[in-house]
């Protein structure tokens, strides 16, 4: 078995308690499409200070994984996000 991969980092003009969650999701994962990932998962929430599971889809081998993230809204509308990918 692989070992977990680690990702993280801060989406800038991002606010999550109030930008809807369609939106949210949108951005974020525009932003892990640039790290070879990308969400399969339509229904995914993303909270400030929670840990959400995902399903998401490694964009060179198309192997679906997991992906446990994490993100804290930061002050001036950022968010820093850390992402396990199993």
């Amino acid at each position: 078995m692989e070992q977990p991969k680690e990702l993280s980092f801060i989406i800038e003009g991002l606010d999550l308690e109030n930008t809807p969650e369609e939106e949210v999701r949108k951005i974020f994962n525009e932003e892990l499409k640039k790290y070879g990932y990308q969400l399969i998962d339509e229904t995914a929430v993303i909270r400030a200070n929670k840990i959400s599971s995902m399903r998401g889809l490694d964009i060179n081998n198309h192997e679906e994984v997991e992906m446990y993230v994490f993100a804290k809204q930061l002050p001036q509308n950022k968010v820093f996000f850390s992402i396990k990918i199993l």
